[in-house]
Order: structure tokens, then sequence, then C-alpha cells
């Protein structure tokens, strides 16, 4: 079972960051996948602390927070890319990196928080709940949300 759940999982973040290749620069891409294993190692170490199983619910947890990590990286890492202020000008080429970046955590770093944080009040629910796969859906959400937008 776990053979087949790491294969899977390892599968679903290869086809992720593939998808991706399509739209980003190697680079932006090889950040990107840095990232996402960061915080899907993040999220095994909250399921060990927690004492988390690897079951279906905990693994339909960790296939979607290969989805909300590659989202919150993605559209700053586009807007990067594709940052055309001054682009008119000569040196648009020139401009430095943090210049860029800041442009473009300028454009869509606030929607991407807002996206995050509207996650949060979803899942807060789930607390409350008595059902096991529901807090075990929060415990490991909420880590995806806090370690992918922190």
């Amino acid at each position: 079972m776990k053979t087949m759940t790491t294969r899977t999982f390892v599968y679903a973040a290869l086809t992720v960051l593939a998808v991706v290749a399509f739209f980003l620069r190697p680079l932006s891409v090889a950040i990107l996948a840095a990232g996402l294993a960061s915080i899907d190692g993040a999220l095994l170490l909250v399921m060990w602390w927690s004492s988390v199983s690897v079951d279906s619910p905990s693994f339909l947890c960790l296939t979607m927070s290969v989805g909300f990590s590659v989202d919150y990286g993605v559209h700053v890492a586009h807007a990067y890319e594709h940052d055309d202020h001054d682009r008119d000008h000569d040196d648009a080429d020139a401009r430095s990196v943090t210049e860029r970046l800041t442009n473009a955590l300028c454009s869509v770093g606030k929607s991407v928080a807002k996206g995050g944080a509207s996650t949060f009040p979803g899942i807060f629910v789930l607390t409350f709940a008595k059902a096991a796969i529901f807090r075990t859906f929060f415990k490991l959400l909420f880590a995806t949300l806090r370690c992918g937008l922190g």
C-alpha cells in the first residue's frame, strides 16, 4: 500500500510540474518543484507529528496539497516571467530580479493571499467535526495553507 501511495503521489507531482513546464521557464519550474517538495515534506512531518496514518483520506489531502502548493507559486512565477512593466524601453531586460519580483508580488500577491485566506474559513469548520476524517482534512489542509502562504 505504501509503495503504491508513494508512487501515485510522485506521479501526481511530476504530472503537475510537467504541465507547468509548458507555461513557465525551466528555472521557475525548478524553483516551484523545490517549493512543492518542501511543502509536501512538511506535510509528511505534520502527519508524523500528529499521528496521522497514510490512508485514503490523508492520501487525498496530500494529493490536493500538490495542487494548492503549485497554485500559490505558479501565479507569482507567471507574473514574474510576464512582467511587462516598462517593456517598451530598451533596458527592460536589464531590470533587476528584485524589481521584477516586487512587481510580480504587487500585481498578484494580494490575490494569492486572498485565495488562501478565503480557503481557511472553509476548512476551519472541520475542527469541530467529530469524525476523524474531517479532522485529518483540517490538519493537512491547514498545514498546506500555512506552508504555502507563510
